[in-house]
């Protein structure tokens, strides 16, 4: 029996980043944030979006590749603002 439970699919797959940036291994990890980005576009889960492109731009940050991050970054903060999206979610990407 399968449980339609969207957001513990993208809970694991954050989870997953989580695990790979912990222990160092960025390339896994933003594989696994695109992965995440993928599904929550899939399902239209916003908020889940934003906090693999988050994760994406964590990870390119902390590898020194500062000109990722910041298109991630710039790409999160516009797409916010033409969704007109919740201000403290934005907020996320300007600290």
């Amino acid at each position: 029996t399968k449980i339609n439970y969207v957001e513990g699919l993208l809970q694991y797959g954050r989870f997953i980043g989580w695990y790979y940036e912990f222990e160092g291994m960025h390339d896994k990890a933003v594989d696994a944030y695109f992965v995440l980005q993928k599904d929550a576009e899939k399902y239209n889960q916003e908020k889940f979006k934003y906090m693999a492109m988050n994760g994406i731009a964590t990870c390119y940050i902390q590898t020194n590749q500062l000109e990722k991050a910041k298109s991630v970054l710039k790409s999160a903060i516009s797409q916010q603002i033409i969704a007109k999206s919740n201000p403290l979610r934005i907020s996320t990407f300007y600290n």
